[in-house]
């Protein structure tokens, strides 16, 4: 077994077996060094054409041994996970350097850096499992936010050019040596979707496994046939399920092959508003999550921006929502530049505080963001030594969607009916805890979409497309929203319109009017290029209208798998290659044939299918 792929299985073992204990900042210890400009030059960027003093990442380069020894500081506290040094170390934050070109570079040595003091500590105490989480912060650019108060639609970066960094941060990050990633600090969904979407892709072009919670005890869903169980696997894992090597006596894999690497993906966000539950884009806890949930993540959790009274409410809300371990590491209180550290707490303070966290059951991970150190990381070690991890809820499978708010429309099961929902085995041992549903509808509620945003559905909003009129066409949305849609079906299908053009800048528009983004998009299309135009633009869990099997099995499974990995919900025509199924036989046999490849072959959980069976209203006067 690789290295890696057994230290990676190691953290999920000790995951279940107590808390794990993250490291602290790395900016507050670099502070403590004093360096100066010289120092961050090093003699390789001596002649470099723009100040670099303030560049922790470059630190890696030009000053590893600093670096290294700082890793070695959190280790020696206590700390079973570090983070490299590589919050601002891709291409987008370091072009403010001249220095986009040297990102991978960067990141490899970083995560050396780390690594070599992971392992000396290990050789040092062969019990030890000291992991090196690769750190991809959240960028110097926003794609849900207008950089242009004058121009609503206008965005620093594409979702292309965000998930080109951080695809190269992340290689170099693996390369370097590091055992899992880790998207951090995350203020802009959209941002974090582009960063995982680039991470599956880097891990389906290595052969790289991610690495979930009890993966041993596989979800499994009856097919829609009846026969037989079907996997269900996040995104971007391969199809048939993850495995997981488990303890040693359980006797490995078992396949007589050589494991794939196996790389945990850990995310946490920051809410900067005290008393607010909403993030720096609008959304709320809920809606972040049913956002990312598509992603095959070891755990989520919340970092920086707050300290720790502002932060818990938070922390215990999503503790309560998510079916994963939870992280959290808050800053050592609001920031006060006249405090000699610029932080209120200190290690007395603070481990307390986190004691009761872990006492109430929030916390699998737990460590310290902005103002800690390694002093705090001993003491918040020290805290939460003997006390029980969080046991992840048991969630209610059902279609969980989101904009800046967050819809969880139920299925019969919830109701008492016969809608198969896969289910999750808990832990040995462990019971299931009840998780709050705050954005429920009531149970097999009928949903209201809104269509007036669609040019076939409307002459006027097509009228006002055609006219280039968007700031009028956003009246359309919002007229919807308030009369209940809850959700609206955006759709530029229409010959004489550049339907990516108008959907991007369209869903752009939606994306800055709180009142209309609040409610889940359903991205409507024909066109293939259409339909991923509007996916790179939403930062909420939206639905795709839709794919269907005219053009194949290959084609399906090509869209459908990249549906899954931008992280929409998918509505699927009752079409094969034979047409359009037009009797009751046909839309059972092609609505079943696509549930069994999208379930067994793409991961695709059965409640994020909605089937469109063709049936036409009487009205239409249509034979069929």
């Amino acid at each position: 077994m690789k290295p890696e792929t057994n230290r990676a299985e190691r953290l999920e073992r000790l995951l279940r077996e107590r808390i794990v204990i993250l490291d602290g900042a790395m900016g507050t210890m670099v502070q403590q060094h004093q360096l100066d400009e010289r120092a961050y030059r090093g003699e390789r960027f001596r002649q470099w054409r723009r100040d670099l003093k303030g560049l922790h990442d470059l630190l890696a380069l030009t000053q590893p041994q600093i670096i290294e020894g700082i890793h070695r500081q959190y280790l020696e506290a206590g700390a079973d996970l570090i983070e490299t040094n590589t919050f601002n170390a891709q291409a987008l934050s370091l072009a403010d350097y001249g220095m986009e070109s040297l990102a991978y570079e960067i990141n490899v040595a970083a995560a050396r850096c780390a690594r070599r003091a992971a392992d000396a500590v290990m050789a040092a105490n062969p019990s030890r499992v000291c992991i090196v989480a690769g750190a991809l912060g959240p960028t110097n650019k926003t794609s849900s936010i207008s950089t242009d108060v004058n121009n609503p639609a206008a965005r620093g970066a594409s979702f292309d050019e965000v998930a080109a960094a951080y695809y190269e941060q992340a290689k170099g990050l693996l390369d370097g040596g590091a055992d899992a990633l880790l998207v951090e600090t995350i203020f802009d969904t959209l941002n974090a979707k582009a960063a995982f979407f680039a991470i599956l892709k880097l891990f389906e072009e290595c052969g790289i496994e991610p690495l979930t919670p009890f993966d041993a005890r596989r979800e499994t869903v009856a097919t829609a046939s009846g026969g037989g169980e079907a996997p269900v696997t996040p995104a971007g894992a391969p199809p048939g399920g993850l495995r997981f090597d488990g303890d040693a006596e359980q006797g490995g894999r078992g396949s007589g092959r050589s494991p794939k690497r196996i790389v945990p993906i850990m995310a946490s966000v920051t809410f900067i508003q005290a008393g607010s539950n909403r993030g720096v884009t609008g959304q709320t806890v809920e809606a972040f999550w049913n956002s990312i949930s598509h992603v095959p993540l070891l755990s989520v959790g919340m970092n920086c921006a707050l300290g720790p009274k502002e932060l818990r409410p938070l922390v215990e809300e999503l503790s309560g929502l998510v079916p994963l371990y939870v992280s959290a590491y808050p800053n050592a209180g609001l920031p006060n530049p006249l405090l000699p550290t610029g932080f209120p707490e200190t290690p007395e303070t603070l481990a307390p505080q986190l004691r009761e966290w872990a006492e109430a059951g929030f916390l699998n991970i737990v460590g310290g963001c902005c103002g800690t150190t390694p002093r705090h990381i001993q003491a918040i070690a020290e805290a939460v030594r003997g006390l029980a991890p969080r046991v992840p809820p048991k969630v209610e499978r059902s279609l969980r969607l989101s904009g800046l708010d967050a819809v969880m429309i139920r299925g019969a099961d919830a109701a008492g009916g016969s809608f198969a929902a896969p289910r999750r085995e808990e832990p040995p041992g462990a019971g299931p805890t009840d998780a709050r549903e705050p954005g429920a509808l009531p149970a097999a509620t009928f949903v209201n979409i809104g269509e007036r945003t669609n040019v076939a559905g409307s002459p006027k909003f097509a009228q006002l497309i055609k006219a280039g009129d968007f700031e009028a066409a956003l009246s359309v949305a919002r007229q919807q929203v308030e009369n209940g849609a809850q959700v609206i079906d955006v759709c530029m299908d229409e010959g004489m319109i550049d339907g990516v053009a108008a959907m991007t800048r369209f869903l752009n528009l939606i994306a800055s009017e709180p009142d209309i983004a609040k409610v889940p998009v359903m991205v409507d299309s024909s066109k293939w290029e259409v339909i991923e135009s509007g996916l790179k633009c939403i930062q909420g869990k939206g639905i795709v209208n839709s794919i269907s099997l005219k053009e194949g099995e290959a084609k399906f499974l090509q869209q459908a798998k990249l549906i899954r990995r931008y992280g929409a919900a998918v509505v699927v025509m009752a079409f094969d290659e034979r047409g359009q199924a037009d009797t009751f036989e046909r839309r059972v046999e092609v609505c079943r044939r696509a549930y069994d490849l999208l379930t067994q072959k793409v991961g695709f959980p059965p409640q994020d299918i909605i089937f469109d069976p063709n049936v036409l209203t009487v009205g239409t006067g249509m034979e069929e």
